[in-house]
This record gives C-alpha cells, sequence and structure tokens, in this order.
C-alpha cells in the first residue's frame, strides 16, 4: 500500500470515499436528467426527418409536373429571381449548463401567393405548389438542425459523464474502499498485539504476589 496505516489516515480515505460517493450522485443525476432530455428530443427528431422526406417527395412531383406544363426554360428563368435571404438568426441556447447555438426563424419562410417576385397567374398551380414544399421543406430543415445540435451536445456530454463515473465506480472508490480495509485490518492488529502485550504484562505482575504466603 501507498500510504501510511494511521488512523489519521483512515479518517481522510473515509471523507475521501464520502466526497467520492457524492460526486458519483451528482454524476449520475446529472446524467440521467439529460437521458430524459435526449428522449424528448429524439422523437420530435425522428418526426421532422419523417416530415422532410414526405415534403421532398411531394416537392418533386410537384417538379415534375410543372416542367411539362410551364417548361423546364421558364422553371430556370426564376432561380435568380427566386433568391432571397431567410428571416433567421442565431442565437445561445443553454441547458443544464451546456450552451449551444440554434437556428431561430423570426419569420415565416414559406411566402404568401401575392409575395412571390412573379406572377403565379401566368404558370401552372403545379410550380406554385412546388415553391411551397420546399419551402417548407427548408422551415423543416431548420428545425432538424436545432434538434441535431442539441441532440449532440447532449450524447457528448452523457458520454462524458459516463466516463467520468466509470472513473469513480471502477477505480477510485475500489482503490479507496481497499485502503480503508487495509488500514483497518492493520489497527485491528496492532490493537489486538496491544492487548496481548498489556495483558502479559499485568500477568508478570501479579505473579510474584501470587507466589507470597
Amino acid at each position: 500500500m501507498d500510504i501510511k496505516p494511521t488512523r489519521s489516515n483512515l479518517l481522510l480515505l473515509k471523507e475521501k470515499k464520502q466526497t467520492y460517493t457524492n460526486i458519483l450522485s451528482v454524476l449520475k443525476a446529472r446524467r440521467l436528467a439529460l437521458i430524459k432530455e435526449l428522449l424528448t428530443e429524439i422523437e420530435p427528431y425522428l418526426k421532422t426527418q419523417a416530415e422532410i422526406k414526405k415534403l421532398l417527395n411531394d416537392g418533386l412531383m410537384n417538379f415534375q409536373l410543372s416542367k411539362s406544363i410551364d417548361g423546364i426554360e421558364y422553371l430556370l428563368s426564376l432561380t435568380d429571381l427566386n433568391k432571397r435571404e431567410f428571416p433567421v438568426t442565431i442565437i445561445s441556447q443553454n441547458i443544464y449548463g451546456l450552451k449551444y447555438k440554434e437556428v431561430k426563424v423570426y419569420e415565416s419562410i414559406i411566402l404568401e401567393y401575392d409575395e412571390r417576385k412573379y406572377n403565379p397567374s401566368v404558370n401552372s398551380s403545379y410550380l406554385e405548389l412546388f415553391e411551397k414544399k420546399i419551402e417548407e421543406v427548408i422551415e423543416e430543415a431548420i428545425k432538424l438542425s436545432n434538434y441535431e445540435n442539441k441532440i449532440k451536445i447532449i450524447t457528448d456530454e452523457i458520454m462524458k459523464l459516463s466516463k467520468k463515473i466509470k472513473v469513480i465506480e471502477e477505480r477510485l472508490l475500489p482503490k479507496t474502499a481497499k485502503q480503508i480495509k487495509y488500514i483497518n485490518i492493520y489497527l485491528g492488529e496492532k490493537e489486538r498485539e496491544n492487548y496481548f502485550r498489556l495483558k502479559l504484562f499485568k500477568n508478570k505482575k501479579t505473579l510474584p504476589l501470587s507466589g507470597r504466603v
């Protein structure tokens, strides 16, 4: 053992063991809270993924119909016309002390009928439907990116906590318990040695007296 078997060290080790136990309790509670938070994020994340897939399928179908009616040249001519900046900003968020960034949409990305930079009345309704689906995809993609970022932050923290918990459970606590056991055994043996030595000393003192008549 790399520690002197004294009572003062025994007390220090018991305090250290209690500290490890307290830290372990806090780490496990934090990990459990993050796991619960992670589970609440996974369901909407998966739903958003499914929604994007559905919107893309609908959008592509409308695109093909629009291309066959309006013509690919007309659709390509609208590419530059439809370019615009999206009404989003980056904000800082915090969950259980974990900081992360989130994309915030402060206006609807989906344009109204009269907000488009071309006259929808001169083309098929499929073009309007296609553009609306794509705008909905963009909105959902922003939500998805926020879910992904939050899930990654939480997952990384859970992994870090799990490693710390493993170190305490498999290394620090067993080592401390072993040291405490060693000192207890050592001090117990010392106490027994002192007891028998004292008893022997007392017996030796009483022998001359018992031999007198």
